[in-house]
């Protein structure tokens, strides 16, 4: 919370209300700190637990419509909307595995293998791609495919023959992570 309020300005801006006072002859000034105004967003490292805290720390200091970013470790795959308001309009980006809820290939894999979350979700999803991806390696260098549908997200290959991935965007709407266009 105490970096949040030096990186807001909010000290300044009591220091600011402080100087009024002591020149004005006034008994009693009116005054709400404001915080600075060249921040454009933040980008957010943290597991879900410490991201909850970010929302009412941002709104106590005057910063609630600030644009948050968020790294994947936001999102633990849970789906309990109640614990998951205070990351409402969190933007992050995840791989399709976690974020698509109706995926048959998905379902099959959570009846056929013993229940994972979050981190080790993304793991099982990695297997996949590289399972996958080991037939589709030829055809990736002859450029007969230029890009496959993964689990970890859409997998392309560049010029230095390395495997890349586009991700999803999401963002938490009512405590849960909904899709956003790309």
């Amino acid at each position: 919370a105490e970096i949040i309020k030096q990186s807001m300005a909010i000290d300044a801006s009591e220091a600011r209300a402080e100087k009024i006072e002591a020149l004005l002859p006034r008994n009693r000034i009116e005054f709400i700190p404001r915080r600075r105004q060249d921040i454009d967003f933040i980008y957010l490292i943290a597991n879900p637990r410490q991201g909850r805290q970010i929302q009412p720390t941002l709104a106590f200091y005057f910063a609630e419509s600030l644009p948050i970013i968020a790294y994947p470790s936001i999102y633990d795959g849970s789906d309990n909307v109640d614990i998951n308001r205070d990351l409402n309009g969190i933007i992050f980006l995840d791989s399709p595995w976690l974020l698509q809820q109706s995926n048959p290939f998905k379902e099959f894999v959570s009846d056929s293998f013993r229940k994972t979350a979050g981190p080790l979700e993304r793991l099982r999803a990695m297997g996949i791609d590289s399972f996958r991806l080991h037939d589709r390696l030829s055809q990736f260098a002859t450029s007969e495919i230029k890009f496959l549908g993964g689990a970890t997200g859409l997998l392309t290959m560049n010029a230095d023959r390395e495997i890349q991935r586009q991700l999803l965007v999401a963002r938490f709407i009512d405590g849960a992570p909904q899709l956003l266009p790309p």
